[in-house]
């Protein structure tokens, strides 16, 4: 006997996503240039002089004048801050698993885990430096312990958030483990690990800024400690500037990321 045909419903395709995105970034144009508005008459109004709040035209000059400079540095920085979210991510979805699912494992690591945080991670990077040496990977290694740690809180919580009465529907039905993960937890879990992944994605441009002030030969923080050297308070707003852009960009990303590919497990209960 032929088994009847399991026709499996259309995932209409809509743009909301993309609108959201698009609104989303219109709007940061607005505060933007409200902003520089705003500063310009508190410049003027209160007479601030320019070694303590240069006015923005010179700032965005400094970076008209020296265009492959900043961007050079821009790029160094992107790369650490990009490279260690991934890694942090990655290793705090793994290391949430772990605690959830890992029974001795997972309790020996949790008390680790706590105690990689409890020490600041200024008076890590001189240590980290020795270590990894004077390029590009200290600062990676400080990005991503920064900001795997809210991964990990996330997840944790996160798969500990199944109703009781979808556990009990599970374990009637004979599901196995993990079929109970994938149908189950991971749908109920899935909100939280996305605002990790937000979280991640800011606190690691944090962590590549650190390294760079303790040691770094390129970078936006490199220019910055170089900058204090020389009263070169534009190139400091500059690299602020710079830097407040990358976290934008990669919080629009984790947003975006979010809203397009992982929708589905946030509505799924």
């Amino acid at each position: 006997m032929n088994k009847p045909a399991v026709h499996l419903p259309r995932i209409p395709f809509t743009f909301a996503p993309v609108a959201t995105f698009l609104v989303t970034a219109l709007r940061t144009i607005a505060y933007v240039a409200a902003a520089w508005w705003i500063l310009k008459l508190a410049i003027w109004t209160f007479r601030i002089p320019w070694f303590v709040l240069p006015p923005p035209e010179s700032v965005v000059d400094s970076m008209r004048r020296l265009p492959s400079y900043y961007s050079h540095h821009a790029a160094v920085t992107f790369a650490e801050a990009a490279t260690g979210a991934i890694i942090g991510f990655m290793a705090g979805l793994t290391l949430g698993i772990l605690v959830r699912y890992g029974g001795p494992v997972g309790r020996v690591l949790n008390p680790v885990i706590l105690a990689s945080q409890v020490f600041p991670k200024e008076a890590l990077a001189p240590i980290f430096l020795v270590f990894f040496g004077f390029g590009i990977f200290h600062k990676i290694v400080i990005s991503a312990l920064i900001c795997f740690f809210p991964v990990v809180v996330n997840t944790t919580v996160g798969l500990n958030a199944t109703p009781r009465n979808f556990e009990q529907l599970m374990q009637v039905l004979g599901a196995s483990g993990w079929e109970r993960f994938r149908r189950c937890h991971l749908p109920f879990a899935a909100p939280y690990i996305l605002a990790s992944l937000r979280v991640c994605a800011t606190l690691s441009v944090i962590g590549a800024v650190v390294g760079e002030f303790v040691g770094s030969g390129a970078g936006l923080g490199h220019v910055i400690r170089g900058a204090n050297g020389d009263i070169g308070i534009d190139r400091v707003y500059a690299s602020l500037l710079l830097l407040g852009l990358i976290g934008a960009s990669f919080y629009g990303i984790a947003m975006f990321v979010e809203q397009v590919v992982f929708a589905r497990f946030t509505k799924a209960h």
